[in-house]
């Protein structure tokens, strides 16, 4: 104003990037916020399924790009949007009550044979055993023998003792409880303290005893189901409420362990569990608005497939959505090595138009595969050098595979990435399957 001396210049320099920092927060908040809002009206139209853990997570991060929206304006023009903190948190609780009366059907089951998990299970079983059960029952495909452990599995073993109460503890202590709105990653913890966070809450859980009843689940389940089998060896998977999402994905973020025997089985259940803890677990649902305690794990008790050839099919190209070919990525023995990159893979172009066909191929120098240990675990193996240079999947498979997947995208109205086995006899597995 006229009159007035004007501040010093540094200052207006420093108050200009806090401003301009603070508009383009809540700029990014709003996008965020039309774009959530968008997929519940896309969820609504009943063009793609989802559950209540949808509704759920995506609720949590539509309030939390709004409370960003309001503390920045707050910032912005201080005093003149008190009352939007008011009406935020009415509709909040209101909201909050409505997702809690809808939290879905829980059960009393610690576990349940996948033979009787479909997607109404979601809730209580998480996202990939539902979708392993339900290609079963719906589709006929064939998967893994085996159960799956419940989210209540989950809750009895971390509420036993205190365990959950000190974990979240913890989580206050070092000031990243998920449900803080509005805070970037950077404000709430540093990479070296959440780093040893996490390290000191799997500990916790991994060191924990597992309450007798669940043990008793787990044991009791695994003699039923593969009484008949020897005592096979097993796959633990992560399967955690609330993964893979409409719009998110925690893919590697949870640790599945192959080739585990009887023996073993309790303590890899809790080493599965552990892992919703990961690192990235934890800041990814930080940056997604995803509060902690709404994460239970379930995990999959799944019979080892003899695999001849396994990896990874894409139903859609992900780098192009106009491109419509499905590609597969093949390798000797388990998919694992696909999965995490670590050795080469034939690579196959499908067309999506019928006749199905074989459109490139790319076949790799394959001198390693992935297979089950001797005991337990799995090891780096030579392939035979007759193999080595030849295709791990024919043109016949590749076709099979290809057929698989529209009928799996078709039955979920969504493009799929699926992870898959061809054991000695020629039969394809579907180990998992999930929105790509």
């Amino acid at each position: 104003p006229q009159g007035q001396s004007l501040a010093d210049p540094e200052e207006h320099k420093s108050l200009f990037q806090v401003r301009y920092a603070t508009f383009r927060q809540l700029l990014a908040a709003n996008t965020a916020a039309l774009d959530l809002m968008n997929r519940m009206e896309k969820a609504l139209r009943g063009d793609q399924p989802f559950g209540m853990s949808f509704v759920r997570s995506t609720c949590t991060r539509l309030l939390t790009e709004v409370y960003t929206m309001i503390r920045g304006l707050h910032r912005l023009a201080p005093g003149q949007y008190e009352e939007l903190l008011g009406r935020y948190e009415d509709l909040k609780s209101r909201i909050s009550a409505l997702i809690d009366m809808n939290a879905g059907a829980r059960t009393n089951r610690l576990v349940i044979p996948l033979d009787e998990v479909d997607r109404e299970d979601e809730n209580v079983v998480g996202a990939k055993m539902a979708r392993l059960g339900e290609l079963r029952r719906s589709l006929g495909l064939e998967v893994p023998a085996g159960f799956a452990v419940t989210d209540l599995g989950c809750e009895l073993f971390l509420s036993d003792r205190g365990l959950k109460e000190e974990i979240g503890r913890k989580l206050q202590t070092a000031r990243t409880s998920f449900d803080q709105p509005g805070k970037d990653s950077g404000e709430v913890i540093g990479q070296q303290e959440l780093l040893e966070l996490s390290v000191e809450i799997q500990n916790m859980i991994t060191q924990a005893p597992v309450p007798q009843e669940l043990e008793q689940a787990l044991l009791g389940a695994f003699d039923r189901l593969f009484a008949d089998r020897g005592s096979p060896q097993v796959c633990l998977r992560s399967s955690a409420v609330g993964e893979d999402l409409l719009g998110t994905s925690f893919a590697g973020q949870y640790r599945s362990v192959l080739n585990v025997d009887r023996d073993d089985l309790v303590q890899v259940y809790k080493e599965v569990v552990a892992s919703t803890y990961s690192v990235q677990a934890m800041m990814y649902r930080l940056r997604h608005g995803i509060p902690d305690q709404e994460v239970l794990m379930g995990v999959g008790c799944l019979e080892m497939v003899p695999a001849r050839s396994g990896g990874v099919l894409y139903s859609r190209n992900p780098n192009n959505d106009a491109d419509t070919t499905m590609t597969i990525a093949s390798v000797w023995g388990l998919p694992k090595a696909v999965v995490d990159g670590t050795e080469p893979a034939d690579v196959l172009v499908i067309s999506r138009s019928w006749p199905l066909r074989v459109e490139s191929r790319s076949i790799a120098f394959k001198s390693h595969q992935v297979v089950p240990g001797a005991q337990t675990g799995v090891i780096r193996s030579p392939v035979p050098r007759e193999d080595r240079a030849r295709p791990s999947l024919t043109d016949a498979e590749a076709i099979r595979l290809a057929e698989i997947a529209i009928a799996i995208e078709d039955f979920y109205g969504l493009p799929q990435d699926i992870e898959w086995v061809i054991d000695p006899e020629g039969i394809v597995t579907i180990l998992q399957a999930r929105p790509l």
